[in-house]
Parts: C-alpha cells; sequence; structure tokens
C-alpha cells in the first residue's frame, strides 16, 4: 500500500482494524516537489512487522516527508522487520510517533530515522507501558555522508512516560557517519531501564557533526549488565564535540559485572 506524491500533496493513509501484519511495504512517498502527507495513520489494535515487511516515510526531494502516527491498543511488535523515516535530498524527514502498552522490537528489527541529505532527519517518539529491544534490534537516529557544506542533522529519538525499557542484545543509538550533527537520545519521566547483554545506549560522531547527548531526565531506575554501556564519543574526527551523558535517577543506578 502506497501513498507517493511527485508533484502535489501526497494522499493520506489511515488503517484502523484489530490487527494489522505487515510482512511487504506500507509507505507513504514524497519526489522532488511534492508534499507530504499529514495524514498517515494506523490505529490498531496490535500491529505486527516481520521479515522483510516495512513502514516508511520518505522523501527524496526539496519538499518534507509526512509524519506517521502509531496508536495501538496492545501490542507493536517488529521482528525483523523496519519502521522508518528517511530523507536524502534537502526536505525534513518525517516524525514517528508510536503509541502502545508494548513496543517490542527483536531480530534485528529496526526503528530507524536517517537523513544522507541536506534536511534534517526525523524525529522519533514512543510512548508505552514497556519497551523491549533483544536480539540484534535497534532504534536509531542516523545522519549519513552528504557531499558539501551543508549536511542534514540527526532528530531526537525520545521515549516518555515509559514505565519499563528492557534492552538483550539490543541497541538504542544516535550516529553521525560523516553526516551532519548527530541526534539527542532522552528518556523522560521513564521507570526502569535494564541494559543486558552487550546492549548499548550510544551517541556516535564519525567524522561527522557534533555528537549526540543521552539524556535521563528522571528515570527511577537505572541498571547495566552484562558488558552493556552507555556511551558518547567522536571518532576519527576533525575536532568535531563529542554529546555528553546526563543520567537523573530517582531511586538507583546499578553497575554490574
Amino acid at each position: 500500500i502506497s501513498a507517493n506524491s511527485g508533484g502535489g500533496v501526497a494522499g493520506g493513509i489511515s488503517v484502523a482494524a484489530p490487527t494489522l501484519n505487515v510482512s511487504g511495504t506500507l509507505e507513504a512517498t514524497t519526489g522532488s516537489a511534492g508534499q507530504g502527507t499529514d495524514s498517515f495513520i494506523i490505529d490498531v489494535g496490535a500491529l505486527t512487522v516481520t521479515g522483510s515487511g516495512r513502514i516508511s516515510t520518505s522523501t527524496a526531494g526539496g519538499a518534507d516527508a509526512g509524519s506517521m502516527q502509531i496508536i495501538a491498543a496492545d501490542t507493536v511488535t517488529v521482528n525483523g522487520g523496519n519502521i522508518t523515516s528517511e530523507t536524502t535530498g534537502g526536505g525534513l524527514g518525517g516524525q514517528i510517533t508510536i503509541a502502545a502498552q508494548t513496543l517490542t522490537i527483536t531480530n534485528g528489527g529496526g526503528l530507524t530515522a536517517s537523513t544522507s541529505g541536506t534536511g534534517a532527519g526525523g524525529a522519533i517518539s514512543v510512548g508505552a507501558d514497556a519497551v523491549d529491544i533483544s536480539n540484534g534490534g535497534r532504534v536509531s537516529s542516523d545522519t549519513n555522508f552528504v557531499a558539501g557544506p551543508v549536511r542534514g542533522a540527526g532528530g531526537q529519538v525520545l521515549f516518555t512516560d515509559v514505565q519499563s525499557i528492557t534492552l538483550d542484545d539490543g541497541q538504542i543509538t544516535s550516529n553521525s557517519n560523516r553526516g551532519g550533527d548527530a541526534g539527542e537520545v532522552r528518556f523522560e519521566n521513564v521507570g526502569t531501564v535494564q541494559l543486558e547483554n552487550g546492549s548499548a545506549i550510544e551517541a556516535i560522531t564519525n567524522l561527522g557533526g557534533v555528537g549526540g547527548d543521552v539524556i535521563f531526565d528522571s528515570v527511577d531506575q537505572l541498571t547495566l549488565a552484562t558488558g552493556s554501556a552507555i556511551s558518547v564519543s567522536s571518532e576519527l574526527n576533525t575536532g568535531a564535540r563529542a554529546g555528553t551523558i546526563s543520567i537523573t535517577a530517582g531511586n538507583s543506578i546499578d553497575l554490574l559485572d
């Protein structure tokens, strides 16, 4: 299912159903002169994106991409599939907003916003009772190589009002790889955050712009175990500043073997 624009306003996509299973493609795309849809809404009981399945909003030109809103009364599961926002031109990337009881990203699945152009990447906003990221699952904001002096900045990754976030061989990242400034990773009003089995929350700039910050603005309990890490870094860089880590915990911070 697709809504495309090459010159006018892209058509809207509205899906309402008790269950939506995506192993194909559901997308809204904006061309060189079009305008992204302002109505890309998925309102379901449960959403599952599997295998090569993809839900995306993108722009390849100067126009802004449309934003995407996913509302699930129960679960959003990304099992090897992808939910993405992408800009490869001068237009702004579309925002992805997810509201669900449980968000699960597993088996290499991804929730990503990226820019490979001069336009800023879209933001990702997640609100849920529980977020589980495992087995190579990832949430990421990426800025990639762009030739020329103007490079799009990465979008923010925001988790807000989440009771528990668990990463088990999972990643939440903001990366600038020879691109513009990296986006921020922020946690607001979050209960427990647990990282285990080599999981990572990180902001990295690699020959790119200013590194992104990792901010825990009110987290109750933060636990890192079995080789997991929270980090910011500037790699192979030419003077660009790495981001900062800021943690405000209401209860405890536990750093375990």
